[in-house]
């Protein structure tokens, strides 16, 4: 999801950089939705970055709700290059993160592995070290550890498996799954439609990024 010219974030949520992702006709990353466009905590989050599957440095958001970015920020809100076919890669980043005291550039690169999988590799650009909080809400009901390990199993409502889910990074990566809650801050809520609200599970993966630190998420699928 990409916003060129800074004009949807009017009308639009905080979601620069985030993935929807579909395998063999199931969800496995999903869209936040909306269920209100009250200006309560429930409209903030399903507006905000932490119902989508996308990247949030130092706790800001990567777009500023209710204002035209273009308007804010010396340079393009996000560029984007890169193509899905031959490389079979995209690459895109935004300068939402300029506004830090310490600014640094997003980069998000989506590979398609040559065994079918999807590979998401996050990395920053820019001086000093900085907390990120990778989120990918998922279209699972029931996400299974496998020990210690930074693997996971996604399971649907039917107890089929959808995706197995690698991380890899040369940093410690601290791992937080959450379905529903009574505020909806932390994540674990969807939205299919206008009106409604669901419980949905949230991996969130919590590290410190500094130089040339980067983080690789592998989604790989069972059979057909």
């Amino acid at each position: 999801h990409n916003d060129p010219a800074g004009e949807v974030v009017r009308h639009g949520h905080a979601d620069g950089l985030g993935v929807v992702l579909w395998a063999a006709g199931r969800e496995v990353l999903v869209g936040g939705g909306r269920s209100t466009f009250e200006p309560d905590a429930w409209g903030r989050y399903f507006r905000g970055a932490r119902s989508r599957s996308t990247v949030i440095v130092d706790g800001l958001s990567p777009q500023i709700v209710g204002a035209t970015l273009r308007n804010l920020l010396p340079d393009s809100y996000t560029r984007a290059e890169g193509r899905l076919s031959g490389a079979e890669a995209l690459e895109a980043s935004h300068t939402g993160t300029a506004r830090l005291p310490s600014p640094a550039i997003l980069f998000r690169r989506v590979e398609l592995g040559a065994d079918g999988s999807v590979i998401l590799e996050d990395r920053l650009e820019g001086p000093g070290e900085h907390g990120v909080e990778i989120l990918f809400q998922l279209g699972a009901v029931r996400v299974a550890r496998e020990g210690t390990a930074s693997r996971f199993r996604l399971f649907d409502a039917e107890n089929r498996e959808t995706a197995l889910v690698e991380f890899e990074s040369s940093a410690a990566l601290p791992f937080d799954s959450r379905t529903g809650g009574a505020l909806p801050e932390g994540g674990g809520w969807h939205s299919r439609r206008y009106g409604d609200r669901m419980p949905g599970a949230t991996l969130v993966v919590a590290c410190v990024m500094r130089g040339s630190t980067n983080v690789r998420t592998r989604f790989s699928f069972p059979p057909a």
